[in-house]
Parts: structure tokens; C-alpha cells; sequence
């Protein structure tokens, strides 16, 4: 009886603590889409546009995208703090500044991808992976 409740035991655990990786079966979506490659030194994002006048200009979207998202990586300053009251509780908003425009960041484009058919899950998205020295 024991033995039979740690079986039980370690199954419910394992459930608990393992939870399944999700694997997407289409093909010709690359691997960085859904887990980002990791180097040491390195990090890495990726950025994403969707419908736009021009391809070239869903590019420029995704690739800005993404350096936005690397500017918080180089740190934030709060800038304005406020406390309003609402109907029940009081309400905190904090401002975050960038330390690094996002404009004059050093990073390089690592690789893109167009996904006119939606095949990563996400609809019609043009990717942009970005990395930028630590």
C-alpha cells in the first residue's frame, strides 16, 4: 500500500512539476521563433511586424521592434512616479526611461523570417532576430 501511494506520489509530482513542452509541427519555421538561441556573452530577441505598406517596411517595424525590447536589457531609470485614487483602491503608475535610445543601439541582425501564412501561430508576421553584446 506504501508503495503503491510514493507511485501515486512522485506521478502527481512529476505532473506537477514537469509541464510539457509544447512543439510545433509545422515545417520551415525557424527554431528561434520559439526558443531563443543562447550564448554566452550574448542576448537575444527578436522582433515582429505585421501587415504594412511594404515588405521592406514590416522589416524596418520587426527590426525596430526588437531594439526596443534590447533597450531595457542595458537598464531603465524610473522617471515619474504618481498615486491616484480610483473608485476602490489607490492606483501606482511608475514611468520607465530607457538609459539607451533605442535609435543609437549597437546590435546585429542575426536572421529573419517572413510568415505570410501564419505558420509559427501568430498570423501574418515578419521576424527579425536581434543580439547585442552583454
Amino acid at each position: 500500500m506504501r508503495r503503491a501511494s510514493l507511485a501515486l506520489l512522485f506521478l502527481f509530482a512529476g505532473c506537477v512539476v514537469c509541464p510539457p513542452r509544447y512543439e510545433y509541427k509545422s515545417s520551415g519555421v525557424p527554431s528561434w521563433i520559439y526558443e531563443l538561441p543562447k550564448e554566452p556573452g550574448w542576448v537575444y530577441v527578436w522582433g515582429s511586424a505585421g501587415h504594412s505598406l511594404s515588405l521592406k517596411e514590416s522589416r524596418r517595424i520587426a527590426e525596430e521592434n526588437g531594439k526596443k525590447l534590447l533597450v531595457y536589457f542595458r537598464g531603465v531609470k524610473v522617471s515619474h512616479r504618481s498615486k491616484k485614487w480610483e473608485i476602490f483602491a489607490p492606483l501606482k503608475t511608475v514611468r520607465l526611461i530607457p538609459k539607451v535610445d533605442w535609435k543609437t543601439l549597437s546590435c546585429e541582425v542575426v536572421d529573419e523570417w517572413f510568415d505570410p501564412e501564419g505558420k509559427a501561430g501568430l498570423g501574418y508576421q515578419y521576424f527579425v532576430l536581434l543580439r547585442m553584446k552583454r
